[in-house]
């Protein structure tokens, strides 16, 4: 398990990184291990991850508030939902990545010039391999953030039967007990931290890695890593900092 943080919140950030370890037992296979198939996890930023396994990489959720260098080398991008902090088209640019998405982020991408050919539409309960990942898609529905607003269509992915991302919603995985890395969003307008809470409550084997945290101040972010450490102190609660890497 990671080291111990204690429960005072009010502690620097950095003083509670220099407390965690880089790794945990969930990631204990070292690049470069002859004969074991490795997924390195990278945080771009904000919601974006790129996964990266026998040097193809998978990129999630490049948008407005992540950098988007990976997206270059990437043979493939795969995207919850259409809000720019999830994607936008200049993420794209210098890229031949296919994108996978639903039907209303094609609709955004193909307004804003990209070809249809690199376009791959999805929906809940699609299986599909980009870049050489199992991905299925689940959920169909952006978090409500205020009656009567317009709700977006949102796939959550499940990669690899183990790694799951919700985008913006709190989708559970169809078989919770599997989830090995659970990316887990902490801070937006459609969500509170309780419901945060639920979320990881319901994959109770998983890793927590906080995503969707860039609206954050660095205070924000150790208090609230501070109170779901503190909370699920039996956990591994691993935050990946900007360009550090896992491996699973």
């Amino acid at each position: 398990m990671l080291a111990d943080v204690g429960h005072t919140l009010n502690r620097n950030l950095h003083e509670i990184d220099a407390e965690v370890p880089c790794t945990h037992d969930a990631y204990g296979v070292a690049p470069g291990t002859k004969g074991i198939i490795v997924t390195a996890i990278t945080k771009l930023g904000h919601s974006s991850i790129a996964l990266e396994k026998d040097e193809r990489i998978l990129v999630i959720d490049p948008g407005n508030l992540s950098p988007h260098d990976r997206v270059r080398d990437a043979e493939a991008v795969i995207v919850t939902h259409a809000h720019p902090d999830h994607i936008v088209v200049d993420a794209l640019d210098g890229s031949a990545a296919e994108v996978w998405g639903p039907q209303e982020v094609a609709d955004v991408l193909v307004r804003d010039g990209i070809a249809t050919t690199r376009i791959h539409v999805v929906a809940p309960g699609d299986t599909f391999s980009p870049a050489g990942f199992s991905v299925t898609a689940f959920g169909g529905q952006h978090a409500a953030v205020f009656p009567g607003m317009k709700v977006l269509q949102n796939n959550a992915y499940l990669v690899d039967e183990e790694l799951f991302h919700p985008g913006d919603s709190f989708t559970t995985a169809p078989d919770p007990a599997l989830v090995k890395v659970l990316f887990t969003p902490i801070a937006a307008p459609w969500l509170k931290l309780a419901e945060t809470m639920d979320f990881i409550h319901a994959h109770p084997d998983a890793d927590i890695v906080p995503i969707h945290d860039a609206i954050l101040s660095d205070a924000g972010i150790g208090i609230t890593d501070g109170v779901l450490r503190s909370r699920f102190e039996e956990r591994a609660y691993r935050r990946i900092r900007k360009d550090e890497t896992l491996w699973t």
